[in-house]
């Protein structure tokens, strides 16, 4: 199912996040993954977005980009 790359996202969210609030997720599906995969998550930051990058077996399954702003941000 695809809305686990989004769980996955959050859960490798970077802790200097905690408290602020999500503005922006973007998910790009590549491939998909089967229960009980290996998924390798990298992350990064850059230019205010934080960036997810999920290999499974040597395959893409998924890019993600993430926005977080305090809280009184809009």
């Amino acid at each position: 199912n695809n809305c686990k790359y989004a769980d996955f996202v959050m859960d490798f969210m970077p802790v200097d996040v905690i408290g602020k609030r999500v503005s922006a997720l973007d998910i790009y599906f590549h491939s998909e993954a089967m229960e009980g995969d290996k998924i390798e998550i990298y992350t990064g930051e850059k230019d205010g977005f934080i960036y997810f990058h999920g290999v499974n077996d040597g395959n893409v399954c998924f890019d993600a980009r993430c926005r977080v702003v305090c809280c009184r941000e809009e």
